[in-house]
């Protein structure tokens, strides 16, 4: 009977808790922290919202996606992103397949009215960059502390960017199932357990050839 009582214990214990993230590092622009930073790359021409791009030594597929604005490409090679009004607002991305990263950096350039503040947000935590400049580069990006981003995402409070390039993603792996995800399975293992165990005890009470009997 214990051995049952903890079978099912352990997953429904899980299926409350939710993970506690590490304190995440971010920066105006990342350390690597060993991982290797691939570049984002992006064909000409896209219109749209969203448009993809695809990392270069890993292959994986990058989506950006925009609450304010219908996006452009404007070369090809490193990702550069503008919008179709000229005024780039907002900006979100993640890897194609769920697939997670510890590390990112990107750089906003030239702010059409200077300075204004971006907040960056992600599934690990958020982030406020007060008073970037508006004559050129504003490198943006964080490293996780062995945790995995999933989505991350900026906006503007003034009047834009005139693009978002040079996006760099690091640490790039499966992301780690959530603890939901974890309670689930757990579950599962222990049904399965159970039900094996309730079966072998009925084998044994009728006798079948082989098995011995109960005492």
């Amino acid at each position: 009977m214990k051995a049952k009582l903890l079978l099912f214990a352990t997953p429904l214990a899980l299926v409350g808790v939710n993970p506690a993230h590490a304190a995440v590092p971010f920066k105006d622009q990342t350390l690597n922290n060993g991982a290797v930073l691939e570049n984002v790359l992006i064909g000409n021409n896209q219109t749209g919202n969203p448009v993809t791009g695809t990392t270069n030594q890993s292959g994986i597929g990058v989506i950006f996606t925009s609450g304010t604005d219908t996006l452009l490409t404007s070369a090809s090679g490193q990702a550069v992103i503008t919008a179709l009004d000229g005024l780039l607002n907002s900006v979100g991305f993640s890897l194609a397949g769920g697939v997670g990263f510890t590390n990112f950096e990107f750089d906003l350039q030239k702010s059409l009215s200077s300075p204004q503040n971006v907040t960056l947000t992600t599934n690990l935590g958020n982030h406020l960059y007060a008073n970037l400049d508006g004559s050129g580069a504003n490198w943006i990006g964080a490293a996780s502390n062995g945790e995995y981003f999933t989505s991350v995402s900026w906006s503007a409070s003034g009047s834009g960017f005139d693009n978002m390039k040079q996006l760099r993603i690091g640490g790039i792996a499966a992301a780690v199932p959530e603890a939901s995800t974890w309670a689930m399975m757990l579950l599962g293992l222990g049904a399965t357990g159970w039900a094996l165990r309730r079966r072998r005890k009925l084998n044994v009470a009728v006798g079948y050839p082989g098995m011995p009997r109960l005492a």
